[in-house]
This record gives C-alpha cells, sequence and structure tokens, in this order.
C-alpha cells in the first residue's frame, strides 16, 4: 500500500514539474519570437483568413517543444500525452488532467488530449518504446 503510495506521489510531481517545464519552455518561444507572433495574432483577428497562419504558428511551435522534451517531430504535446495516458503511464494521466481543463477553458473541447491523437503519428516509437 505505501509503495502504491510512493509510486502515485512520484508521478504526481514528475508529471507537474514537466508540465511547469513545458511552460517555461512556451512562455521563452514566445518572448523570442514575440516580435513576429504578436503582429500575426492582431492580424488574424482582425482578418479571419490569416487565423490559419496563427493557428499554424502555435502548431510549430507547440511540435517544436515536444521534439525539445525527446518526442517525435512530426507529434505534439497533447497527442503525446493522450497516447501514454490511454496506455496507462502515470505521469501522462496526471498531466492530461490540467492540459484538458486548459483547452475546455479556452476551446470547450472536451478530452483534448486524446482527440488530438493521430493513426499515423509516431509516439516515441524512435526511442524504443
Amino acid at each position: 500500500m505505501l509503495k502504491q503510495l510512493f509510486k502515485q506521489t512520484t508521478a504526481f510531481i514528475a508529471a507537474w514539474l514537466l508540465l511547469a517545464s513545458i511552460f517555461v519552455f512556451w512562455v521563452s518561444l514566445g518572448i523570442l519570437f514575440g516580435p513576429v507572433q504578436w503582429p500575426i495574432i492582431i492580424v488574424s483577428v482582425l482578418y479571419v483568413p490569416a487565423r490559419a497562419w496563427s493557428k499554424n504558428i502555435g502548431m510549430g511551435e507547440d511540435v517544436m517543444l515536444n521534439t525539445i522534451f525527446a518526442g517525435h517531430y512530426k507529434s505534439t504535446i497533447s497527442g503525446r500525452i493522450g497516447f501514454h495516458a490511454i496506455r496507462g503511464d502515470r505521469v501522462a494521466l496526471h498531466m492530461e488532467r490540467p492540459v484538458n481543463l486548459l483547452f475546455w477553458i479556452i476551446k470547450k473541447q472536451v478530452n483534448h488530449c486524446r482527440a488530438t491523437i493521430k493513426p499515423g503519428d509516431i509516439y516515441n516509437r524512435h526511442l524504443g518504446y
């Protein structure tokens, strides 16, 4: 029982540390790319056809962060979390909750992480698992 509690606590702490580090990297990218990104975001708010451009920039940052954290360059952080949560990884299960909550608040999207899994995407097979 105590061993199970230790595993659960360790997974919870690891999940929150990973989420915090992803957030720090994302903010750093926002600062680095801000001079280019903010005008595009403003244009996409005012000019509807430019919204896809703004979304592509966000997706590019997401894929780049996933790659920095040893993920495959064709998958997103959310898809990777969802994939590993389905496989029963404790850390991914803990990470899935706040990410899903964030996307529910922003976009009213239910179960974001598992919804972003694409059958053709590769999730860490290049690392051997």
